[in-house]
């Protein structure tokens, strides 16, 4: 029985595994069926090991223990639209046809999978509207009681696109569609990348020291409601593989890099990652996107560029007016208009303002940098998303090449502490190379699993400078969780 439709994963077209207890699965449930069952699924062949749908059953079997490893409540989110399975689709690499849902009301029929139907309540309605859901059965779970494979055992992104071109939106739009498209020299070599990070990066081990079970909790809305539900994400090797996302059918609009659990664990929880059971740092371009538009200028942004000077709105003190300056001028270079850019403001921000408030704030902004003026509210966002993968695709390349662990969150990088050196130096370059310019750099964090206890003085001596600002955490013992997760991986890979 499903009883939260809403606590669900997107079921995964690339789940694979050719490890014995997944093909003794396979072969069981196969066994299971009916003769007319069988027989529809091994066709006319009689080859069952390499028709389409006993391999389709095996994506199955696995994208559901996949759910039921994460948690047994867990269910899985599953279109029944026929143009979500197209055998040819650069998206579907391992070709998974539409009668794949022919299979899945077998597993349903015999028992193997609850489902709860899609529903549907017109165009335009996001509170009822979604798609079907299934979950593993008790009988099911049984089964994979005995395969005793852990998530990193198994592949889960078996010939899984790493260039995805959308339709529209940005990379985090959840309605904008993945576009088919004929590959390049271009798109050829970003793949490349793409895959040779994402080859490296299984030879090392990264997680969160802080974190006793393999995974977090975080809430997040239901569509078209006030109320919320939970998401896991695992925080381990199952859930490192990377993409880049372009958007609005083009090459030259985002293309930022995506995936990886680092980008979808709270800020200040990022300081608690290890890489290959070694201390992290973190380092960001500081305000990259100002940066740019100014550099494109003619200009160069000096001081803190946020400071406005004096206090405009009542009751906020002067960090909190700053904070404010901060999300909304990011919010107006991604907007096409200042309403817009308002709106985006009082959806992210932690207290809301008034339109007439925002203005002031914003040509308060302008008054102290008017050569950004064209600049804001024009859409820049997504051409500079691009450029700033431009140069996280640098820093990559040079890490992979020397066989380095980093870990891209769009302008800045986690690496091992000892790694700083040779990060900041790849991060020079890279400014150099895409824009002819090398762009101020800020050190986040330094330690892990504390509280801040100092925070050291900046490189001039004021407090208002954005440049190397390195925080000092109170050291603290790893989680049990995390030892026994990190000595299973170096039983298995050193």
């Amino acid at each position: 029985m499903i009883d939260n439709v809403w606590y669900s994963r997107l079921f995964n077209v690339h789940a694979w595994s050719e490890h014995k207890a997944v093909m003794d699965l396979t072969d069981h449930v196969f066994q299971s069926l009916t003769a007319d069952q069988q027989a529809a699924v091994i066709g006319k062949s009689n080859n069952k090991g390499t028709t389409d749908l006993y391999r389709v059953l095996r994506v199955i079997l696995v994208d559901q223990y996949v759910s039921w490893k994460m948690d047994p409540e867990l269910c899985t989110a599953l279109s029944r639209g026929r143009n979500q399975w197209v055998v040819g689709s650069r998206y579907n690499g391992l070709h998974l046809p539409y009668r794949t849902l022919e299979v899945i009301d077998m597993l349903v029929g015999q028992g193997y999978l609850d489902k709860a139907n899609h529903s549907y309540s017109g165009t335009g309605s996001s509170t009822d509207n979604r798609t079907t859901r299934i979950k593993p059965t008790d009988v099911l779970a049984e089964l994979f009681a005995k395969v005793g494979l852990e998530l990193e055992d198994l592949e889960l992104h078996k010939d899984q696109e790493t260039i995805i071109l959308r339709a529209s939106g940005d990379a985090d739009d959840s309605k904008a569609k993945d576009v088919e498209y004929e590959d390049t020299p271009l798109t050829n070599k970003m793949r490349e990348e793409v895959q040779a990070y994402n080859a490296m990066m299984q030879s090392h081990y990264v997680d969160v020291a802080s974190q006793h079970e393999p995974f977090i909790c975080r809430d997040i809305k239901l569509p078209g409601s006030k109320g919320s539900t939970q998401q896991r994400i695992g925080i381990n090797a199952s859930n490192m593989f990377c993409r880049r996302i372009f958007s609005r059918n083009s090459f030259e609009l985002n293309g930022r890099w995506h995936g990886g659990f680092w980008q979808n664990i709270p800020k200040d929880m990022r300081r608690d990652i290890y890489i290959d059971d070694a201390i992290t740092q973190e380092v960001d371009y500081s305000g990259l996107h100002p940066t740019i538009l100014a550099h494109e200028q003619g200009h160069k942004l000096s001081g803190d560029r946020y400071d406005i000077g004096k206090l405009i709105i009542p009751n906020m003190t002067e960090d909190e007016q700053r904070n404010a300056v901060k999300l909304l001028v990011l919010m107006a270079i991604n907007a096409k208009d200042p309403v817009e850019a308002f709106r985006a403001y009082n959806a992210k921000a932690p207290k809301t303002l008034k339109h007439v408030q925002l203005k002031a704030l914003l040509e308060a902004f302008l008054h102290k940098h008017p050569f950004l003026e064209t600049s804001l509210c024009a859409d820049q966002g997504i051409r500079l998303m691009h450029l700033d993968s431009l140069i996280t695709t640098e820093i990559i390349n040079t890490f992979v090449s020397a066989n380095t662990p980093i870990l891209p969150i769009h302008d800045s990088y986690i690496v091992k502490k000892a790694d700083i050196p040779k990060l900041q130096n790849a991060m020079s370059e890279a400014s150099l190379k895409v824009l002819g310019l090398d762009l101020d750099r800020e050190t986040k964090h330094e330690g892990m699993l504390g509280k801040v206890t100092k925070a050291a003085k900046r490189t001039d001596g004021s407090m208002k400078d954005d440049n190397f600002i390195i925080m000092k955490y109170d050291l603290a013992d790893k989680t049990k969780g995390y030892k026994e997760r990190y000595t299973l991986w170096k039983s298995k890979h050193l």
